[in-house]
């Protein structure tokens, strides 16, 4: 799966305009943190696919939407429900954390192992 790379252009059709939830990832290719949030990033959104639509933003190369929506610190991932800013996390996460931090929940279909709570419950 391909992570869409949004701008000021596309940001309105790729997601306030979307019907399912939205996160958008603000990052820069300077970013360390960015870098390593990445495939934590993909792996969430193949988990999610289909529920949960992921898109990124270079805020060097989007700074009015950067500016826009109060990013002043990076890896910062903002999820809209409806068009709307639901949620704002700041700063890299585990896939976990940033999965229980943005509010959403594993599919019944995802094994066991992969399951979030699963490892709380062996402890």
């Amino acid at each position: 799966m391909q992570l869409t790379e949004t701008d000021g252009g596309t940001f309105d059709a790729e997601v306030t305009e979307r019907t399912i939830p939205v996160v958008v990832d603000f990052y820069a290719d300077w970013c360390r943190p960015c870098r390593g949030m990445t495939p934590i990033v993909h792996a969430l959104a193949v988990s999610l696919e289909g529920d949960v639509h992921f898109v990124k933003v270079n805020i060097d190369q989007s700074p009015e939407l950067a500016r826009r929506f109060d990013v002043r610190s990076i890896p910062t991932f903002v999820r809209f429900d409806g068009g709307q800013v639901t949620c704002v996390v700041v700063g890299a996460r585990t896939e976990r954390g940033l999965r229980d931090a943005m509010g959403f929940r594993p599919r019944a279909s995802e094994p066991l192992a992969h399951r979030w709570w699963s490892t709380r419950a062996r402890r």
